[in-house]
């Protein structure tokens, strides 16, 4: 590991995480914790920052939610996304979401709903992830892109601790970018090469082929994108005012 390199912390035993959280100290940029969700609160007693909790048991969610929306976590559900109310039913109990694993698995239709009810449902106002966070970098123009939001960037590490979720494609990904001193900067150059039509894309600044990369169609990504951009430009007209 690199000296002094950031890193996001992965996985399901407080115990091993948390001897971690102190060696670390500010430089855990986040904890991805995979374990049961009861476990998770001791964590804001040694680490204020951004925890994502994965979990795929709603129940759990309600039982807990008093907790989880004091302490400000954030869930990254893991049951199936077949329709809007999956989510809502998390953002009326007051507890943020972060979809960013999600949907690239979850059905377009579905994420568009999703995107539309964080953006023009009049009582909610609790993040919904990623849109939340690529919206207002539009609207402050402020420089973000997928890559960052996926800490897939260079000198970042992920740190999975025990069993964890190492099988996780997200996270095997990640690994192996950090095992390649050149596979990012390889990529990157070969853009302009495999995905020429990338460089003209109004939003490439904030992808840099990151959907192609994932993906042979980036019309999910590129829809999520400008429809952001068109509400950001919205906000932006309004506060000028």
């Amino acid at each position: 590991m690199k000296e002094n390199a950031p890193v996001v912390l992965v996985g399901k035993d407080t115990s091993e995480m948390l001897p971690l959280i102190s060696e670390y100290g500010d430089r855990v940029r986040q904890v991805h914790f995979h374990g049961e969700l009861k476990d998770v609160f001791v964590l804001r007693q040694f680490f204020q920052g951004t925890v994502k909790v994965f979990t795929d048991l709603k129940e759990e969610i309600i039982r807990h939610s008093v907790e989880l929306k004091e302490k400000k976590f954030f869930i990254c559900p893991g049951f199936a996304i077949e329709k809007r109310e999956d989510i809502s039913f998390i953002t009326s109990m007051g507890i943020a979401v972060d979809l960013l694993y999600r949907v690239e698995d979850t059905a377009p239709g579905v994420i568009r709903e999703i995107l539309r009810y964080y953006l023009h449902h009049p009582s909610l106002v609790i993040p919904v992830e990623p849109f939340h966070s690529i919206l207002m970098a539009k609207v402050r123009d402020r420089k973000i892109n997928l890559w960052g939001l996926y800490s897939m960037i260079p000198d970042l590490v992920f740190h999975v601790v025990g069993e964890g979720r190492p099988g996780n494609d997200f996270y095997r990904t990640s690994v192996a970018w950090q095992n390649s001193d050149n596979g990012l900067k390889e990529y990157f150059e070969s853009i302009p090469k495999k995905h020429p039509g990338c460089m003209a894309c109004d939003q490439f600044y904030f992808c840099f082929s990151w959907a192609k990369y994932k993906r042979d169609s980036c019309e999910l990504w590129k829809g999520i994108l400008e429809h952001l951009q068109v509400n950001a430009r919205e906000i932006r007209n309004v506060i000028k005012r």
